[in-house]
C-alpha cells in the first residue's frame, strides 16, 4: 500500500511539475497576435506610375496621390500593401527622398543608405516598416531601372520577375515588410 500511494505522489507531483512549467512558459511569451500591431493602425500605401518621367510615387496620403494624378501625370496603381503612419513597436522608418534631376522617387528603411545615397533630397519619413518578416507581414521588394532611371517596389514576386524579365529593372532585394493589400 506504502509504494502505490508513493507512486500516486510521485505521479501526482510529475503532473504538477510539468502543468506549472507549461503554464510559465505559456505566460511568458504573448500570443503571436499579442505582439503585432492593431492592423487598424496600418494604412495603404498607395502607388502611383509617372509614364512620361518613368517614375514609381509611393504615399499614405490620398490627398497628395490625388494632386499626383490629377496635375503631375500619375496614374494610380493601386496600392503596395499596408504600412504604419506612426511608429510601432518593432517597425522601422521608411524613408523617401527624391531625385529632381533624373525624377525618381527612392525609399529605403536604412539611415545609412538614407544618408549616403547621392543626389537625392530626404522628404522624410513615408511610414514604417517592418525590418523583418513578422505578423504575418511579406517582403517588400526593390527593383532599380538604370536605363528608366527608377526605383520600383512590389510585393508580388511574379511582378518583380517581369519587371526584370521584361522591363530591365535589376533586383535590390527586400527594403522592409509590409502587411499584405
Amino acid at each position: 500500500m506504502k509504494s502505490t500511494i508513493g507512486l500516486m505522489a510521485a505521479f501526482l507531483l510529475f503532473y504538477i511539475y510539468v502543468y506549472v512549467n507549461a503554464q510559465a512558459a505559456g505566460n511568458n511569451e504573448a500570443p503571436e497576435a499579442a505582439k503585432c500591431a492593431d492592423r487598424k493602425k496600418a494604412v495603404l500605401l498607395l502607388r502611383a506610375l509617372n509614364p512620361s518621367a518613368g517614375d514609381h510615387f509611393y504615399t499614405t496620403n490620398a490627398t497628395e496621390m490625388d494632386i499626383a494624378t490629377r496635375t503631375l501625370g500619375y496614374v494610380a496603381e493601386g496600392n503596395a500593401g499596408f504600412i504604419f503612419k506612426d511608429h510601432i513597436e518593432r517597425s522601422v522608418p521608411l524613408y523617401r527622398l527624391h531625385n529632381l534631376t533624373t525624377i525618381d522617387h527612392f525609399y529605403t528603411a536604412s539611415a545609412k543608405e538614407r544618408d549616403s545615397v547621392g543626389g537625392y533630397v530626404y522628404e522624410g519619413i513615408a511610414g514604417y516598416v517592418y525590418p523583418e518578416q513578422l505578423c504575418g507581414s511579406v517582403a517588400l521588394l526593390r527593383g532599380w531601372s538604370a536605363q528608366g532611371t527608377d526605383h520600383f517596389y512590389t510585393t508580388s514576386d511574379v511582378e518583380m520577375e517581369n519587371a526584370i524579365l521584361h522591363v530591365g529593372y535589376v533586383s535590390e532585394g527586400t527594403t522592409g515588410y509590409v502587411l499584405p493589400g
